[in-house]
Parts: C-alpha cells; sequence; structure tokens
C-alpha cells in the first residue's frame, strides 16, 4: 500500500515538474513574439515618420535650397523653385483636387 502512495506521489511530481516546464517555456515563447511585434511596430513606425511632411521642416528645407542657390535676386524670389517644382506646400492638399489628377501626373 505505501509503495502505491508513493509512486502516485511521485508521478504527481513529475507531472507538476513537467507542467511547470511547459509553462515557463511557454512564457519565454509569449516574450519573444511580443518582443518582436514590438520591435516591427518601431521600425512601421520610423518608416512612416520618413515620409510625413512637418510644415516647419518643409519651410526649414526650403530655406537650406535658397542657401544652396545663393542670395541672388531670383532665388530670393523664389521663382527658380517654383520653375522647377522645388517650393514645398505646407498647406493642406484638397482631397478634390487629388481625385482629378490623371495617371501619373504630379500635384
Amino acid at each position: 500500500m505505501m509503495t502505491i502512495r508513493r509512486e502516485k506521489q511521485l508521478l504527481q511530481r513529475r507531472q507538476l515538474e513537467e507542467k511547470a516546464m511547459i509553462e515557463e517555456r511557454m512564457k519565454v515563447r509569449q516574450e519573444e513574439r511580443l518582443a518582436i511585434m514590438k520591435m516591427e511596430e518601431e521600425e512601421e513606425a520610423r518608416s512612416n515618420c520618413k515620409f510625413e511632411q512637418d510644415p516647419l521642416s518643409a519651410k526649414k528645407t526650403e530655406k537650406e535650397l535658397v542657401k544652396l542657390i545663393g542670395g541672388s535676386r531670383k532665388a530670393r524670389d523664389r521663382s527658380l523653385l517654383k520653375k522647377f517644382g522645388l517650393v514645398l506646400k505646407t498647406d493642406h492638399i484638397d482631397d478634390d483636387l487629388l481625385y482629378d489628377l490623371e495617371e501619373g501626373e504630379i500635384f
């Protein structure tokens, strides 16, 4: 009778240990998945930030272009920049105008 109880207790301990090991592995895998998801979200956020247009940075970039071109009257006038399409627009683009554009046309 005693041997049956001991065997039962040993079996229960082994099962509990195995269950604890499995739960620990599952926890580690879950943490790895969360870390990977977080890294992917951060990478996506970084790539999205590259394409966002900040009005202040647009003006700063335009000023840098004027500095590169030089201090000529045409550069200060910005007509040279407009001629080549280098003026950065800081106002919001009208959605109706976007629908009127043909394929390949730049607004």
